[in-house]
């Protein structure tokens, strides 16, 4: 009777957790296409990481004053209110997740469609 053989979908047998064909594989198979792709992988993390700067944010940018902003933009907020919907606290998630959004799908049926943005 032969040894049983670890096909590419069982689990790696490193007990990483992934799959072997994504693991130990290629570097079983083939150890010096696998360390090539190492190589590979070193190198793009170490080039994107010219890039970052870790505690740094970019700074955010306004929109120039003479490019006019829809509406609906920033003010969800205040256009339910101004359609009748009572305002919610700004911590209640449930309030901004399900129950703004209901009420004003609800409301907006009702308008014109002139009237609704």
């Amino acid at each position: 009777m032969s040894a049983p053989t670890l096909a590419s979908n069982d689990a790696c047998w490193c007990g990483s957790g992934r799959r072997s064909k994504r693991c130990h594989r290629l570097a079983d198979l083939d150890p010096a296409r696998a360390a090539a792709g190492q190589a590979q992988r070193e190198q793009a993390v170490a080039e994107a990481e010219r890039w970052v700067r870790p505690g740094r944010v970019s700074p955010r940018r306004e929109v120039p004053a003479e490019i006019p902003r829809p509406e609906y933009v920033g003010t969800f907020h205040n256009l339910g209110i101004r359609w009748g919907v009572e305002p919610g606290s700004d911590d209640d998630s449930r309030y901004w997740d399900e129950l703004l959004p209901e009420k004003m799908v609800a409301i907006a049926g009702r308008l014109p469609e002139s009237e609704r943005f």
